[in-house]
């Protein structure tokens, strides 16, 4: 991702198991970030749904922050591809 790039994310997680009820908890994010080199900000919203076979559900909303930053690694050649002649 380039330097000053704003953005979408989104995702949705699936807990499943294998008892009854196989389905335990959902998890839905939406939210926005901003990469700047070599940070990148995200701040967005969860919901939480945990399933109860006597409630069946409670969900939560939560506010998420996240402060990412990349250490190291090499920055490969963008017009590298990784077949054809070398």
């Amino acid at each position: 991702m380039e330097t000053k790039t704003v953005y979408l994310s989104t995702f949705n997680e699936l807990f499943l198991t294998n008892t009854e009820p196989y389905f335990e908890r959902n998890r839905f994010f939406l939210g926005a970030g901003y990469r700047l080199s070599p940070v990148t900000i995200q701040a967005g919203w969860v919901n939480q749904l945990d399933y109860r076979l006597t409630t069946g559900g409670v969900a939560k909303n939560f506010v998420q922050l996240t402060l990412s930053v990349e250490i190291g690694g090499k920055k490969e050649d963008p017009t590298r591809l990784p077949f054809g002649e070398d």
